[in-house]
């Protein structure tokens, strides 16, 4: 027998399950051209805030899985799906409660949290993956470089979030969906 709480169980998977699959083609693009790599990466981990903040927590870190195995499995660049895993599909889910605590403390927070993960990228990539690109490079450079893209990726996520919360959260109808209130 199907209940309502079954059928919102059931949307929920359907939705996060879409954006899911629509994180994976976006990666796939970045990963054919090359060009686009971190881009991709980047553009396709927006969407688990939208989840999170929507669905919740459960449900973001079930669609970041999916995706991160996916994109390991499935494309034939890996810069995309180590980026993607180390970073871009995991700090939109833990943003907002980074946010939270302040905003000295969160950007210390934000830009450890970064560097040890940009540091673990780096390890896999280099000596596990094999991969011969002069981003898996132990020096100064992709640090610096790092943190700066990272800073501006924070802002502009930021920018995106607010806009989101403020203007379209209400238009994209996911209340009707799921009885928010």
């Amino acid at each position: 027998m199907i209940t309502r709480v079954n059928m919102k169980k059931t949307k929920r998977m359907v939705l996060s399950a879409t954006v899911s699959a629509a994180c994976v083609v976006v990666q796939l693009l970045g990963s054919v051209i090359s060009s686009l790599d971190l881009t991709a990466a980047a553009i396709s981990g927006i969407p688990l805030f939208i989840i999170r903040s929507e669905l919740g927590l459960t449900y973001s870190l079930l669609s970041y899985l999916t995706v991160s195995t996916l994109s390991l499995l499935l494309l034939p660049n890996k810069v995309v799906g180590i980026s993607y895993v180390f970073f871009f599909g995991i700090y939109p889910i833990l943003k907002r409660d980074i946010d939270n605590r302040g905003k000295i403390i969160s950007w210390i927070i934000k830009l450890a949290l970064f560097n040890l993960l940009f540091t673990a990228c780096i390890y896999v990539g280099k000596n596990i993956l094999l991969l011969e690109d002069p981003l898996f490079s132990f020096s100064i450079l992709p640090y610096l470089v790092g943190n700066t893209a990272f800073v501006m990726y924070d802002i502009a996520m930021t920018m995106f979030l607010s806009l989101y919360e403020n203007k379209y959260r209400n238009k994209a109808y996911f209340g009707k969906l799921f009885d928010r209130k």
